[in-house]
Order: structure tokens, then C-alpha cells, then sequence
């Protein structure tokens, strides 16, 4: 079992799904007639069908180097980040900009992701300690 699958192996087979655990994400891909059975990491059985679980190997971002974290952020997640910041909570943040309480939460998780933090306090001092002083 080698630990991830490479792009273009997935690329050429069929993903039934993805999936993110922590930090890794995951493809649900058919065992059945694949020439690659052995690069999964788990398996998922529904009914008389058999899956392979397999780590994809992170892709290298495009987006600007990290020494500048909130440059990589979209106007939107920016405009979250800060409403974040002022204390909103998700429910507010929705109505605020008129988008449903699970965009948000999208957002959110994606700010965690850009930012490297695994909760709001943590995004609150990241995208503060990066703004200029006013």
C-alpha cells in the first residue's frame, strides 16, 4: 500500500467521492478492474461493490507564497474574516451579506485552511496581526 495516489491516476479513474479528515483529503475510487488495488489506504464495501480510500497527494497552491497568508484570501473570505473579527457569529455573518449560514461556514473553513488555524480565535489573531495599524 503505497500512502497517496498520484494526480494522474485519479485523473484516469472514475472518483465516486472526496473527502477531507484533517489536514488530508480523500477519493473513494472503484477496486474492481483497476490496475492500481494496491495504493489504497482503506477500503468501503456498499452492497456486492468494493472501493478503495485513497490519499490525494496535496497539490502545490497557486495562490501567492506564505509569507503573506491574507493575500490569498478572496474579497469574500477577507470580508468574513473581518466580520469574524468584530465578533459575529455565523447566523449574523449570513444575513449580513445575504448568503445562507452553510456559504458561511464554507468560507470559514476555508479561511482555517489558507490561514493555517483550527479555530476563530486563532483566525481572529492571524488575519489581525497581518492587517496594518490604523
Amino acid at each position: 500500500m503505497s500512502s497517496a495516489c498520484a494526480a494522474d491516476e485519479l485523473d484516469r479513474r472514475c472518483v465516486l467521492a472526496t473527502f477531507a479528515v484533517d489536514d488530508a483529503v480523500c477519493v473513494v475510487v472503484p477496486l474492481e478492474g483497476s490496475a492500481h488495488q494496491d495504493d489504497h489506504v482503506g477500503t468501503l464495501t456498499l452492497g456486492s461493490s468494493t472501493y478503495g480510500i485513497c490519499l490525494k497527494k496535496p497539490e502545490t497552491p497557486a495562490s501567492p507564497p506564505a509569507s503573506d497568508p491574507l493575500a490569498a484570501l478572496t474579497s469574500r473570505e477577507l470580508e468574513v474574516a473581518m466580520l469574524i473579527s468584530m465578533g459575529h457569529s455565523n447566523k449574523q455573518i449570513a444575513r449580513r451579506l445575504g448568503i445562507s449560514r452553510y456559504t458561511v461556514g464554507t468560507h470559514i473553513a476555508r479561511l482555517f485552511v489558507k490561514l493555517g488555524v483550527h479555530c476563530r480565535p486563532a483566525l481572529v489573531t492571524r488575519v489581525l496581526s497581518r492587517m496594518p495599524a490604523l
